[in-house]
């Protein structure tokens, strides 16, 4: 019998907090790999989407300070979207760039603009999340 107890959100918000607004590229990159991590358990990721996992990690995709951040919020995003109800939230998500101040309407959109990155490995997570 699976003896897992899914977090409550008060233990996920900090996590979400540090991975999408920390002014430090290296407490992104751990919060991110920690919901990442969290989101490739079933039981987690019932709860991860519904306390708004999929707006934090298209936060962070486009506000990421560092690729390894963007790449584990583009893993969380695969995981979570195995859900339905996340792949709504993911679809009806909209968004501003904060760097060019482009709106997006919806996450795929958002993803779809790694595809011009620079980066290989953030191509290939974008299109992961496609």
């Amino acid at each position: 019998k699976n003896k897992h107890k899914p977090l409550n959100f008060g233990r996920y918000a900090p996590l979400y907090d540090v991975a999408s607004r920390s002014e430090f590229s290296s407490s992104q990159d751990f919060a991110a790999k920690g919901v990442a991590a969290l989101c490739s358990i079933p039981g987690d990721r019932d709860n991860l989407y519904n306390t708004g996992a999929v707006q934090y990690m298209l936060d962070l995709l486009l506000d990421g300070r560092s690729k390894e951040a963007k790449v584990d919020a583009c893993d969380a995003l695969v995981e979570l979207l195995k859900s339905d109800e996340a792949c709504r939230n993911f679809l009806q998500w909209q968004g501003r760039d904060p760097k060019d101040g482009t709106l997006y309407s919806s996450g795929l959109q958002a993803a779809f603009r790694l595809k011009d990155s620079r980066n290989a490995d953030l191509q290939k997570t974008g299109a992961v999340v496609i």
